[in-house]
């Protein structure tokens, strides 16, 4: 794998970007999570704290900018169009920094690939025939290698080396450059063309106000919506800007534009072919099945029923079939991992009761016997050993000697990585030391760059068991217990769920969901809402108490504990209203009974939400939990079908029951992103998101998982 050495002049540039992407992308969210509507006038006083930056009531905000008050989401709204300018301007000259970058990265490659293939043909030359065939085969597994790296690659794809074989590096250029601005706005073109003074100084016989925003809006946006449209641009489809007219058209960036229009020019020729088609063919489906059913009619209406059933039954059983699939593959990894850490676990607690046993004296004299006991069976070894050598047949001194030689390279190994790494960085800086004098690099240190550089590489996917955890920690089976668990109950829903479908919400006419249900059937109402418990407040004149209120009105359950909660509230100790009824109607009673309502309420609620945030959680200690070797006892990671595909990384994601929140939550984002505009999205993604979600997971990595794994792999062994 091959890395590009990143200058402090190009690390500070993508800060820049990144930056100028951060401010648009905020300017963008938080207005629409933390600035009120217009309808929004409950709210009357801002938030304090730090939150006073965040949300502020529109009611208010014209009041205290008077007063000096600040806003950072009306800032950010008020200057929406200004900063989608600075970055639109920011990623214009970062098109050409990029594929400047790109023609460098081909570069790189080309030379590393013509100076590594000289060394090896210059090898070859000078060996025998075996050193030949091994240093074939040893290539052949480097290739295979790169093959599995070039995915991985910073810059350098596969448009590159196309683009490489058509112009060279000054192609690869080309071509990155040209992307790059395709990504930019056809409005941000107009806006460059246009002279500075109509922008900011305004000019006296137009509209300046609503020019400025039409064009800047049409500089950094890409949205299609037609509701986004008209409120950025008017009600009209078109808008003036000096002597110009900006359209619509304007807000689309260069490469979505031609996509959309090339759409609808392929959709308007091929529309009519395939609506006459589709027309057709519904016809002829249509009248073949009415004269089956006209000629048959007990036939059809039989089939018709049968087919229905088939499908309500198949509706019903294939999640219930998949899931027990997935509940009998869990309970057997349980029970396996189970016994795994009881054997563990016995092992180390008759470790832990030989040693508790001992007294003092004891294993003072047992630590000073095992020294001893290990010098002389030390000095023993070695005269063994040398006699062994003497009188063993070759084959088993060549075992023994095998043996030596593989513990002194993997000491040896040890330093070595650690001389490359310290070698890799000095000649690293050397280059970037030449960079910035306009000079080159000797052709042996660039190839002993490209060398460490593999070098590294390999010996850093070697260090990925150390992400792997064991699976006989009591993490490993106490998750695995919580997931069965979770199986279990997701299994009981699936089975129960035909009959929830008769119980409806009055308001949605949607289907209650099972903890609804449970919650109305067997959560009790406090005492307080019980017939004889009712406030005499609450009854009508002539004495007699009203009906259950609940029923009356029609309220549910959560309005009437929260409106004694609020009653509880606003009554403190000295106006408290002790009721005469029977003792369970007075306190401390009626506190338990609402504590114990509101609680079990919450626990019905919330355990749907922690039942699928385990499940999804789930997919990822299953992929980076390991096994253990069958032999040795190492542990290494799964085979590569059973740990992505079946029943691994890919097939977990798509039967979790979670993934239909997260669908929905897709869908919410691709709408989202289609409103902001795909263009806006991909640049944000590319300067801002990307790098920094990049930085978190590397830090997660190696300051989180790794230390977790690390101390929960060591359980066991201490």
């Amino acid at each position: 794998m091959t890395t590009s050495v990143i200058s402090r002049s190009e690390r500070l540039w993508r800060i820049i970007l990144g930056f100028a992407a951060c401010l648009e992308w905020m300017s963008y969210v938080l207005p629409y999570f933390f600035l009120p509507s217009v309808d929004d006038s409950d709210l009357v006083e801002a938030p304090r704290g730090i939150f006073a930056f965040l949300k502020r009531p529109k009611e208010v905000i014209v009041a205290k900018e008077e007063e000096g008050g600040w806003s950072l989401s009306l800032w950010l709204d008020e200057r929406r169009y200004m900063l989608g300018v600075l970055f639109s301007v920011l990623w214009f000259v970062h098109s050409f920094v990029s594929a400047n970058a790109a023609r460098h990265s081909v570069l790189r490659r080309r030379d590393r690939e013509t100076l590594l293939g000289e060394s090896d043909g210059d090898d070859d030359d000078d060996d025998g025939e075996d050193e030949k065939k091994k240093k074939k085969k040893q290539k052949g597994d480097d290739d295979d290698k790169d093959k599995k790296d070039k995915a991985e690659d910073d810059i350098t794809t596969s448009y590159d080396e196309a683009a490489y074989a058509v112009g060279g590096s000054w192609g690869v250029f080309a071509v990155k450059c040209l992307w790059y601005l395709l990504l930019l706005p056809v409005g941000f073109y107009m806006l460059s063309l246009l002279d500075y003074r109509d922008v900011f100084l305004g000019d006296g016989g137009h509209d300046d106000t609503a020019s400025v925003a039409a064009v800047a809006a049409s500089s950094s946006s890409g949205s299609s919506s037609k509701e986004d449209e008209l409120a950025l641009l008017g009600s009209d489809d078109v808008a003036t800007f000096g002597n110009r007219v900006v359209t619509k058209q304007t807000r689309y960036c260069l490469a979505y534009a031609t996509f959309i229009y090339t759409g609808q020019t392929v959709a308007a020729i091929m529309s009519a072919a395939v609506r006459t088609r589709t027309v057709a063919f519904a016809k002829a489906s249509a009248k073949r099945l009415a004269k089956f059913a006209i000629r048959n009619p007990r036939s059809a209406k039989r089939r018709l029923r049968k087919a229905l059933t088939a499908l309500r039954w198949i509706k019903y059983l294939a999640p219930l079939i998949g899931t027990g699939n997935k509940l009998l593959g869990n309970t057997k990894d349980l029970l396996k991992k189970y016994r795994q850490s009881r054997r563990a676990a016995e092992a180390k607690r008759i470790r832990k009761e030989l040693w508790t046993e001992l007294t003092p004296e004891q294993r003072l004299e047992r630590a000073t016997i095992t020294i001893q006991a290990n010098y002389r069976a030390r000095v023993v070894r070695k005269t063994q050993s040398a006699l062994r050598l003497l009188q063993l047949r070759k084959r088993d001194a060549a075992v023994l000697r095998i043996q030596s030689i593989l513990r002194r390279k993997a000491n040896a190994a040890r330093i070595r990585v650690m001389k490359k790494k310290s070698e890799l960085r000095e000649l690293r800086a050397r280059q970037m030391h030449l960079h910035g004098r306009r000079s080159h690099m000797s052709t042996d240190e660039r190839k002993r760059i490209y060398q460490l550089q593999d070098e590294l590489g390999i010996e850093f996917q070697k260090s990925g068991t150390g992400m792997l955890l064991r699976p006989n920690t009591k993490f490993a089976v106490t998750w695995k217990v919580l997931f069965v668990v979770c199986v279990i109950l997701e299994i009981g829903n699936l089975a129960v769920k035909p009959r929830l479908a008769k119980y409806k919400d009055g308001e949605t006419g949607k289907s209650l969901s099972a903890s609804l249900v449970l919650e109305n059937k067997f959560v009790p109402d406090p005492v307080e809402m019980w017939e004889q418990c009712l406030e005499p407040s609450k009854t009508k004149k002539g004495g007699r108490k009203n009906k259950n209120t609940r029923k009356k009105k029609k309220k549910k359950k959560e309005e009437i504990v929260v409106e004694s909660y609020a009653n509880a509230a606003d009554n403190d100790d000295d106006t408290r209203h002790y009721y005469y009824g029977p003792w369970y109607c007075n306190e401390p009673l009626r506190t338990t009974s609402r504590t114990l309502s509101i609680a079990l309420r919450f626990l019905l609620r919330e355990t749907a939400l922690l039942v699928g945030f385990i499940c999804f959680l789930d997919v990822f200690v299953t992929f980076f939990t390991g096994e253990l070797d069958e032999d040795n006892g190492t542990l290494r990671p799964k085979p590569f079908f059973a740990r992505w595909l079946l029943p691994g990384l890919v097939l977990q994601l798509l039967v979790n029951p979670m993934m239909t929140d997260v669908a929905a939550y897709v869908h919410r984002l691709r709408r989202g992103v289609h409103h902001v505009g795909p263009a806006r999205v991909y640049r944000w993604m590319s300067a801002f998101v990307l790098p920094s979600f990049g930085t978190f997971v590397v830090w997660f990595e190696w300051n989180v998982w790794r230390r977790f794994v690390s101390e929960k792999n060591t359980e066991i062994v201490k």
